[in-house]
């Protein structure tokens, strides 16, 4: 008979996960600091809120690398859980009902889905399901339920990574989590002091050329700086995937964004102080996980 997997990785692993989480929170901490002692509250939104807000985001994601495979289906569950609360609250109230129960619906067959260990299932279930819904071409419960099931299909990736089990999988899901943030990160204060060009007025006015470039390279450093501290690839080919998650994750953003401009809202909810809903938070992870689940299954 064969030994039950352990659910804690190898000490090595989580030694390297470890020191990557500890210089994580050291720049998280030293960014606090700064913000909090240049800035003033400025209400919802402002720098301080957005920076602060980070503490509550780090933890669930180190906690699924810790207890993969399970930590990370969790994680993608609550995530598309607290995704469908959000869009249920913005429906409509003549077809509320109908768009509560389909996300209800779709929700339970990516938790059936993800629970027997079929991800790559689940991602083809919801992605199926995304483009009927964006080919009916209908407002209100249509397009919530299509934006649910492009979330779930994008998150679906992330469990995929760890599915089937391998001793590097789960260093490849931090690395995204991390490197996706980061890339964020790097477009908003590069495009926020630097930006003059725009990118499109009509879905995303804050989105700049300059911010652009600016997640490029964030994504690119710390694409190379993450992936050799947790030993996964050689530096020009973290370089490489570095630079192609950037543009994944700015074609997330702009892909939620125009979800937002097609419903009058400017976030998805208010969950996440700074940052807006949870869809607000992971809209570029819903294309940068298929994006690296693809790299990694042909490289």
């Amino acid at each position: 008979m064969s030994a039950a997997p352990a659910l804690l990785p190898p000490w090595p692993d989580l030694e390297a996960g470890a020191l990557v989480g500890l210089a994580l929170l050291a720049g998280l901490a030293v960014a606090t600091l700064i913000v909090v002692r240049l800035t003033r509250p400025i209400g919802t939104g402002s720098l301080r809120e957005q920076v602060t807000s980070w503490w509550l985001l780090l933890p669930p994601v180190f906690l699924a690398w810790a207890l993969r495979p399970v930590g990370v289906v969790a994680l993608v569950l609550a995530m598309s859980l607290l995704a469908a609360i959000d869009l249920a609250r913005l429906a409509d109230r003549p077809v509320s009902r109908v768009t509560s129960a389909g996300l209800l619906v779709a929700l339970a067959l990516q938790g059936v889905l993800l629970s027997r260990g079929w991800a790559l299932a689940s991602v083809g279930a919801m992605t199926a399901l995304s483009l009927a819904l964006f080919a009916a071409r209908r407002p209100g419960a249509t397009l919530l339920l299509a934006l649910f099931a492009t979330q779930a299909a994008g998150l679906g990736c992330l469990a995929a990574l760890v599915d089937p089990p391998s001793p590097r999988a789960p260093d490849w899901f931090l690395y995204l989590c991390i490197v996706t943030s980061l890339n964020d990160i790097g477009q908003y204060l590069v495009g926020t002091r630097f930006g003059r060009h725009r990118m499109t007025t009509r879905i995303s006015p804050n989105k700049t050329w300059q911010g652009f470039g600016g997640g490029l390279a964030f994504s690119a450093l710390f694409s190379m700086a993450v992936g050799r501290a947790l030993g996964l690839a050689p530096l020009p080919w973290l370089a490489g995937v570095g630079l192609l998650l950037s543009v994944a994750g700015l074609l997330g953003d702009l892909l939620f964004s125009a979800g937002k401009r097609a419903l009058g809202i400017k976030d998805y909810g208010t969950l996440i102080p700074g940052h807006g809903g949870i869809l607000d938070r992971v809209d570029s992870l819903v294309l940068t996980a298929p994006v690296l689940l693809l790299v990694l299954r042909l490289h």
